[in-house]
């Protein structure tokens, strides 16, 4: 029997928002650059499932001669999908895995983690107003100080990353001679580990004139 321990509550939150927005912006620039039907799009869609069973004799990645040292055996299952649509006007591209970690002697340590790579621009005014959406959830190691290891190990020092973006901007051509360019960014993070990924939103504003 495989048994998968309650999933925290406030990381449901997280995951479930970071899903939220990519839903709500995609339908929404969907919508705002819906092609003509002269201008159909193309759209890919790829269902995936990898299955691997590992053996490790140091599954805590333990120094040599801890008592904590011990050996297990690991499946992973991590079914996902990649999509993609293109327009002329909208452009869509999501990688997403869902990351199920089955630990044979510690099971109370079985998890299961999200992994999400999500690029969106929509054309909302022909050939001036466009944005750009992107949505990332990946897992690293929070310290440089601790063990290096992925979701397979149980160091302690994996954390979830969540990173939103929202980059709305106008380009202008001046017939041959260049084309300028106004941005404007916001970029927010949060992470599981309160002690080392602080909660951050970043505003930058830039500008561009190319010859």
């Amino acid at each position: 029997m495989i048994y998968m321990s309650p999933t925290n509550h406030t990381k449901n939150s997280c995951n479930f928002r970071a899903l939220l927005f990519l839903a709500i912006y995609s339908t929404a620039t969907a919508l705002l650059a819906l092609p003509s039907i002269s201008d159909a799009g193309e759209f890919v869609f790829v269902p995936n499932m990898t299955t691997d069973l590992i053996f490790t004799d140091n599954v805590r990645l333990a120094p040599k001669g801890d008592p904590a040292k011990e050996a297990d055996f690991v499946t992973r299952l991590v079914p996902g999908i990649y999509t993609k649509y293109t327009s002329r006007r909208f452009q869509s591209e999501i990688d997403y895995r869902l990351i199920n970690v089955v630990f044979q002697s510690a099971s109370e340590q079985n998890r299961t983690l999200h992994n999400l790579d999500a690029k969106n621009r929509a054309e909302l005014l022909e050939d001036f107003l466009f944005v750009d959406a992107n949505v990332r959830m990946q897992q690293i190691n929070r310290s440089l100080l601790g063990p290096q290891g992925d979701d397979v190990n149980l160091t302690g020092n994996l954390s979830n990353i969540r990173q939103y973006s929202v980059s709305p901007y106008v380009r202008r051509r001046f017939g041959d001679l260049a084309t300028g360019e106004a941005r404007y960014a916001r970029i927010m993070t949060d992470s599981d580990s309160s002690t080392t990924f602080f909660n951050s939103q970043t505003n930058s504003y830039t500008g561009s004139i190319l010859s």
